[in-house]
């Protein structure tokens, strides 16, 4: 019996089976159907959109009603959803309408709609490969640029901190990071309070035993990580200088 993968043969991507004598081979194949959907996020003006997320809702056929199949667009604002079953599904980017810089739109129903009612649906038959859908963005919100700094408190910069959005005590990752010189400029949508931290991931097991104030307790060196102040903005405007500070100095390698 073969487990995991088959080996590839001479043929590509198909897999090599041998039988020898006196044996036997169990395989398991899956069958998806070949049908495709595919396109295009783009901004008013046409300018691909990219890392926005694209999915298909079914509304009826065969797809399992809480089947979703999803991607996200690549640079030049192009996605591919593939082997999904046959039926009819409503297109849609960004569904759960969460704003952010990056993104700074609700949800976009096929072809450029802010609701089911007004979109127009997508039905997909056995063997279809519809690739040149277009969603459309109608409008995106005003955005402001924030540019910042995350140092430890003697002053060296952190590389590779990540910010978090709080609120109501909840933390939204803004998915961004440092650069090795502390420094990350990020936007984020205009005219909405906005709280801000930084937070490094400690990856080394043996700073603890170099700088013992990261050790969480004196007598467990685990992993840890390490939050910086809160910054509160207006967001009504570009903003920059802020810093924040983690509450360690840098702790240098021996």
């Amino acid at each position: 019996m073969i487990h995991g993968a088959a080996p590839r043969s001479k043929y590509g991507d198909t897999p090599a089976v041998t039988i020898g004598a006196q044996s036997g081979v169990s395989v398991d194949f899956v069958l998806m159907e070949d049908n495709r959907v595919g396109g295009r996020v783009v901004d008013p003006e046409g300018r691909p959109m990219k890392d926005v997320r694209v999915e298909l809702v079914p509304t009826s056929g065969p797809a399992n009603r809480r089947f979703i199949a999803s991607n996200y667009s690549k640079d030049d604002g192009r996605f591919l959803i593939k082997d999904i079953p046959s039926g009819s599904y409503w297109l849609v980017a960004n569904r759960d309408g969460e704003r952010s810089g990056r993104r700074p739109f609700g949800a976009v129903y096929y072809p450029g709609v802010s609701t089911r009612k007004a979109a127009k649906l997508v039905s997909v038959s056995k063997g279809q490969h519809l690739e040149d859908m277009t969603i459309q963005i109608p409008k995106l919100d005003r955005t402001v640029q924030v540019s910042a700094r995350v140092l430890f408190n003697d002053g060296e910069p952190v590389k590779e901190a990540s910010l978090y959005v709080v609120h109501q005590n909840q933390r939204r990752s803004l998915n961004e990071q440092t650069g090795v010189d502390g420094f990350i400029s990020f936007p984020l949508v205009a005219g909405e309070p906005t709280t801000l931290i930084a937070e490094w991931y400690v990856f080394d097991q043996e700073i603890g035993k170099r700088c013992p104030e990261y050790r969480q307790d004196p007598n467990d060196s685990r992993l840890m990580s390490l939050v910086s102040n809160n910054v509160t903005i207006s967001a009504e405007r570009d903003e920059t200088g802020i810093v924040f500070t983690l509450p360690v100095r840098s702790c240098k390698p021996r």
